[in-house]
């Protein structure tokens, strides 16, 4: 009886022994999956969220804004500016000036700069003469373009502005290269004119609104009047 007593305690105690480990284990695997099974989604939301807004157009313009308001330096802005970038002009904001387009050798994405604010025409609209007003106006107080593009200028994208007739009509508003260009890495390229009000002066007319000395360039949904 006393050995039977002994191997019955001696198998009681084995059984809990083993009782305890699995316990313990299903604990610690319990406790792990806590932990690492919601990090692991979290990551795995943020990265997806990440490529779509990469891959967004709309999304990846709103990454870098810099806003420019009536006065200040424009020039500098357009210079500071990085692929990426968007330049927001203070709505009915006045620019006068020879603004010119940079060349940005590594840039792969879009430098866009367009009027701030809603009620502007959204993408796939023409404007018209009645956003003006809304509009920023960018116009050059004398007989060269408002602007233009420098040698090899790239990946440009205007959106929603108003331009102006040069002093007495003289000139182009806007130059997109010139006849001085020899070669394919001279010529400025994948530019992009998206809903600009472009007018001439009402007594002087204007000689040139854009000047198309560049490739692949697209011009859409704009309102060209008064040129002669």
């Amino acid at each position: 009886p006393k050995i039977l007593e002994s191997r019955i305690n001696n198998l009681e105690s084995g059984m809990f022994a083993a009782g305890s480990g699995q316990r313990d284990s299903a604990t610690y695997r319990s406790h792990s999956l806590a932990h690492q099974s919601p990090t692991w989604a979290v990551r795995l939301l943020l990265g997806c969220l990440a490529v779509f807004l990469l891959l967004t157009p709309a999304a990846s313009r709103q990454l870098t804004a810099i806003r420019v308001s009536e006065g200040e330096d424009l020039q500098a802005a357009i210079n500071s500016a990085r692929p990426g970038s968007t330049l927001l002009l203070a709505p009915g904001a006045h620019f006068s000036g020879n603004f010119v387009l940079p060349t940005r050798a590594d840039a792969q994405s879009f430098i866009t700069i367009r009027t701030d604010g809603a009620g502007l025409p959204a993408e796939g609209a023409r404007t018209a003469p009645a956003h003006s007003g809304r509009l920023a106006v960018i116009q050059s107080p004398n007989g060269s373009p408002a602007l233009r593009t420098a040698t090899g200028a790239h990946h440009w994208r205007l959106e929603n502005l108003e331009f102006r007739a040069n002093r007495d009509g003289r000139g182009d508003i806007i130059a997109l290269g010139d006849g001085s260009q020899r070669t394919r890495e001279e010529a400025p390229h994948t530019l992009v004119l998206d809903r600009l009000y472009i007018v001439g002066d009402p007594e002087f007319g204007q000689k040139r609104a854009i000047a198309l000395n560049s490739g692949a360039t697209e011009i859409r949904n704009c309102y060209i009047a008064g040129i002669r």
